[in-house]
């Protein structure tokens, strides 16, 4: 019971962590953060974050199934790595850069860590647990999962595109046609 309590805070606090940069990242990198990062669009930010949280929740369900030694349990330990670097680069250094509050700090050093901490520990606290495959899970994971960010926000900006140019055409309904 207490695994399962702990493989399920993880994406939990990654969910919640996301909807406040959901929320509030795109207006922030538009002002405060230019030297920081290029202006990501809304739409194409949370399709973004929502294909990020899917992944979280697609392999705490993986971890959940399968339990300790599992590909799927190792996945969501690098996972919570991943999460847990992601509060100090890009969050806390952007505080630092840019002076202002960068979205998601918050719930990342307040929701993320001690989630991931705390499922961490408990991993790695198991008679059963491979530090080696959790560092070569993580080796190979992490660096997927930030080199897909610029990729997933392009294909959100792909499809902004493309529904902004089949608004465009669509007739009006006004026009008695």
């Amino acid at each position: 019971m207490w695994e399962t309590i702990l493989i399920w805070m993880v994406p939990s606090a990654i969910t919640i962590h996301n909807v406040e940069e959901a929320l509030w990242l795109p207006a922030w990198s538009k002002s405060a953060a230019r030297r920081w990062h290029p202006p990501v669009s809304v739409f194409a930010f949370r399709f973004a974050v929502v294909i990020l949280t899917a992944v979280a929740i697609t392999v705490a369900i993986f971890a959940q199934l399968g339990g300790h030694g599992t590909l799927g349990f190792y996945l969501l330990a690098a996972y919570a790595i991943g999460q847990s670097l992601n509060i100090f680069v890009p969050h806390l250094a952007a505080v630092i850069a840019t002076r202002t509050y960068a979205p998601g700090l918050a719930t990342g050093l307040f929701l993320v860590l001690p989630a991931s901490g705390a499922f961490l520990m408990n991993a790695l606290s198991s008679p059963n647990f491979d530090l080696r495959r959790l560092l070569v899970v993580s080796v190979v994971f992490i660096p997927v999962m930030v080199l897909s960010i610029p990729g997933l926000l392009g294909a959100g900006e792909m499809i902004e595109k493309r529904r902004k140019a089949e608004a465009a055409n669509k007739p009006d309904a006004g026009d008695g046609i």
